[in-house]
């Protein structure tokens, strides 16, 4: 599993070019801007397709992840939080050890979730824009 602090980079870094394809989308053609929306989504495609086959041991249990992580990510991780400072000095080393793991589990699915959120921004920007070039050729 790749360190938290590496996926929080890539997210970052993800989301400064979503920006800077934004507005050179602006100054784009009509076909210039669908060819864009292609390979954002054909990028949009593999980036979902790794993490699927990254961290799933069973077809169930992403499926089952991405819908709880959909459902209530900021819960979840509220509730990690919570219990894990009430209750760190109350438990041996193994039990500390299996809760910073699945906080762990659950930092790296929502970092996910939000590489994923982005591209699927990216791509509503972009159609966003493209269809703003049709109307305005169409007027």
């Amino acid at each position: 599993m790749r360190p938290l602090s590496e996926m929080l980079a890539d997210m970052s870094v993800k989301a400064k070019a979503v920006e800077d394809e934004a507005a050179a989308a602006q100054k784009e053609t009509h076909q210039q801007v669908s060819q864009r929306i292609d390979a954002v989504k054909a990028g949009a495609k593999r980036r979902g397709d790794d993490a699927k086959s990254r961290g799933a041991k069973t077809e169930k249990d992403i499926s089952d992840r991405w819908a709880k992580l959909q459902a209530g990510v900021r819960n979840q991780l509220d509730e990690i939080h919570s219990s894990m400072d009430e209750r760190r000095d109350a438990h041996d080393a193994k039990v500390a050890q299996r809760r910073a793991d699945r906080a762990e589990e659950n930092a790296v699915a929502a970092v996910e979730f939000a590489l994923a959120a982005i591209d699927e921004a990216d791509e509503s920007v972009l159609e966003a824009i493209d269809a703003r070039l049709v109307a305005n050729a169409a007027s």
